[in-house]
């Protein structure tokens, strides 16, 4: 069976008359089969005329007292498959993170050798050579101190 398929269960419910109970199970297939058979380039002539699919075969998804029968079908079908695509991109970026996160960990360890440390975010420092101050930092770090200091003091 295809993840797009409907399952026993939408079967059952739409032969016993049931669908509006099990809608949101049901416009999630619809979304992946028009994602399916439209993969690219789905304009609203395709989600106007996959809603009318729907609705002219299941009367009970019809909006009754509107202008066009099909628009909260088109819009349930459109939003399942905004969910749908949006999980996928943010589950990749997730494991990119992670993966980057054990590889900068890892990368820690076999330099520091076994007695490093790691970094408790398991992030490496941006910019290790700009932890070091400068004469220059100090300086200016002893400068600002005294002139803090003057301010109070006034």
């Amino acid at each position: 069976m295809e993840s797009w398929e409907i399952n026993e269960q939408l079967a059952a419910a739409i032969t016993a008359g049931q669908l509006t109970l099990h809608a949101n199970a049901f416009f999630r297939v619809c979304a992946k089969h028009l994602m399916r058979t439209h993969p690219k380039n789905r304009t609203k002539g395709h989600y106007r005329t996959y809603a009318e699919m729907i609705v002219n075969k299941y009367s009970c998804l019809k909006d009754r007292n509107a202008s066009c029968p099909y628009i909260t079908v088109k819009e349930k079908v459109g939003k399942a498959i905004q969910n749908l695509t949006h999980n996928t991109k943010t589950k990749l970026v997730r494991k990119l993170k992670r993966d980057n996160v054990k590889a900068a960990a890892a990368a820690d360890a076999s330099r520091g050798g076994a007695g490093a440390m790691a970094m408790p975010s398991g992030r490496l420092p941006r910019f290790p050579a700009a932890q070091e101050l400068t004469t220059a930092d100090k300086d200016a770090a002893t400068y600002a101190d005294e002139q803090l200091q003057l301010t109070t003091e006034f």
